[in-house]
C-alpha cells in the first residue's frame, strides 16, 4: 500500500514519558508504520494512504494532548 508522511503539531508534552506516551498511541493506529515524537512538539507520521490525518490526530487527543495537522 502507497505511504504517506503527516506532520502534527502538539501541545503539552513535558517529559520523556509524555512523548512515549503519544508516540504509542499513534503506533496504534492501524495502517501506522512508524512515528517520530519530539518533545518539542512535532510528530512526523509513516501511514498508509487510507489513514487520515484526523484520526492521527484523534489518537493525539485520546492520550490527553491538543494536536493540529501541519497542512491544515
Amino acid at each position: 500500500m502507497e505511504a504517506k508522511e503527516t506532520h502534527l503539531v502538539i501541545a503539552g508534552m513535558t517529559c520523556g514519558s509524555c512523548v512515549a506516551h503519544v508516540r504509542k498511541e499513534l503506533l496504534a493506529v492501524e495502517g501506522v508504520r512508524g512515528a517520530q515524537v519530539e518533545r518539542s512538539g512535532s510528530a512526523v507520521i509513516d501511514h498508509e494512504v487510507s489513514v487520515p490525518s484526523s484520526r492521527l490526530v484523534a489518537a493525539v487527543v485520546a492520550a490527553g494532548y491538543a494536536a493540529a495537522d501541519t497542512h491544515r
